[in-house]
């Protein structure tokens, strides 16, 4: 079966095939700003010698912006594929 050029499929396990979609760039804000935000509390805790949260509020800031660069490399890519 042949599919179309610049239409990305993704092979499922109850055999459907399905279209790789955006990741919508109101959620990538809302990634941003939350990783904003854990940068934030990160560093209060660090200034409040609450080393423990800090490190967590770390972890989730690294967490939020890999996946705020996920986002943005995956639209980027699944635009590129489209216009081909």
């Amino acid at each position: 079966m042949q599919h179309p050029v610049g239409l990305v499929m993704v092979l499922t396990g109850r055999g459907v095939l399905l279209e790789k979609v955006r990741i919508h760039p109101l959620i990538i804000l809302t990634l941003i700003m939350s990783s904003i935000s854990m940068g934030i509390y990160a560093y209060q805790n660090y200034t409040n010698q609450e080393m423990g949260y800090g490190i967590l509020f770390t972890l989730l800031f690294i967490f939020l912006i890999g996946l705020v660069i996920f986002g943005l490399m995956r639209n980027r890519k699944i635009d590129n594929k489209k216009i081909k």
